[in-house]
């Protein structure tokens, strides 16, 4: 079996939730491209880092897509209200 390409957007580097499915996808060994707007967010080894925001018009999403077979988006917004 094949593994897919994934790309995935984590959640907050305060939540768990984005680091357990993570980790569960690696224990499978997808290969996995994360979109992060941190530089300082430390991903396990293996894991290909696109940088970007959300919320800015620049970040190029097509480019982060390019090769990836799943999406899943673990993105959300929980303390700036003018962003929900």
């Amino acid at each position: 079996m094949m593994a897919a390409r994934l790309c995935g957007v984590p959640i907050s580097s305060h939540t768990c939730t984005g680091q357990v499915c993570l980790n569960k996808l690696l224990e499978k060994s997808f290969s996995i491209r994360l979109l992060t707007r941190s530089k300082k967010k430390i991903f396990p080894q293996g894991v290909d880092i696109f940088l970007g925001d959300l919320t800015l018009p620049d970040t190029d999403i097509e480019k982060f897509l390019i090769g990836g077979d799943v999406l899943i988006n673990h993105a959300g917004e929980t303390s700036n209200l003018n962003q929900m």
